[in-house]
């Protein structure tokens, strides 16, 4: 693989961050899936290696690596994130083939996209919602009150407000909530039952929590 990384560092900088944020989406939907694997083949032990940093190059580096690129700087923290996005995002699918797809966070993504209001958000943006609603319907509270200080440095959507959708109608997100648990959608690869109730309740419980976090920051 050949990359320049000046060209990518004068590149928009919201586009670095959207992904960082499907980046990050690798080992969240994946660790549930690579979890499951009983045979330790070397291509599952580089998979893992390879969603491990997805989730802590980004968190340990990200914040610094956006604010180098903002400034201009090749920092050694931008080179690290810009590559973890390019290669060990690749690499978690590419190694681990269905063991390293895609589950909740993308069928959450792919639910948005009914409503006009998230047009103009990324694809990475809408992922990083879907990772909070994930973490949600796995019940990982701490995990997202963890996650909330770096989205918010990040300008990431934690909740339906972020994505211009907090004044919309229960109906209208009980249609979000059916549209993420279609049968082709990859959120029912999660190792258990998910339907458009419990999407619905995930929905709603995070946006308590993150109003929550908000008050008491």
């Amino acid at each position: 693989m050949l990359l320049e990384p000046r060209v990518i560092l004068d590149s928009p900088y919201d586009y670095f961050v959207a992904g960082i944020a499907d980046t990050l989406a690798k080992w969240y939907e994946s660790e549930s899936l690579l979890r499951r694997v009983e045979q330790n083949h070397l291509s599952i032990k580089y998979a893992r290696a390879s969603a491990t940093m997805c989730r802590d190059v980004p968190l340990k580096h990200g914040v610094q690596a956006v604010r180098d690129m903002k400034k201009g700087i090749l920092s050694d923290a931008w080179q690290l994130v810009m590559e973890t996005n390019i290669m060990a995002g690749g690499l978690v699918g590419g190694l681990a083939d269905q063991y390293g797809r895609a589950t909740a966070a993308h069928s959450v993504h792919d639910a948005l996209t009914v409503f006009p209001e998230t047009v103009h958000l990324l694809h990475g943006a809408k992922v990083a919602y879907g990772i909070m609603v994930q973490l949600a319907l796995e019940r990982k509270w701490e995990e997202i009150r963890r996650l909330i200080p770096f989205y918010s440095a990040l300008e990431l959507p934690a909740n339906l407000h972020a994505l211009r959708l907090g004044r919309r109608s229960k109906q209208d997100i009980c249609r979000l909530a059916e549209q993420a648990v279609t049968k082709d959608k990859t959120i029912h690869l999660l190792p258990f039952t998910v339907t458009a109730d419990s999407v619905y309740e995930a929905i709603i419980r995070l946006e308590a929590l993150t109003a929550e976090t908000s008050q008491n920051e």
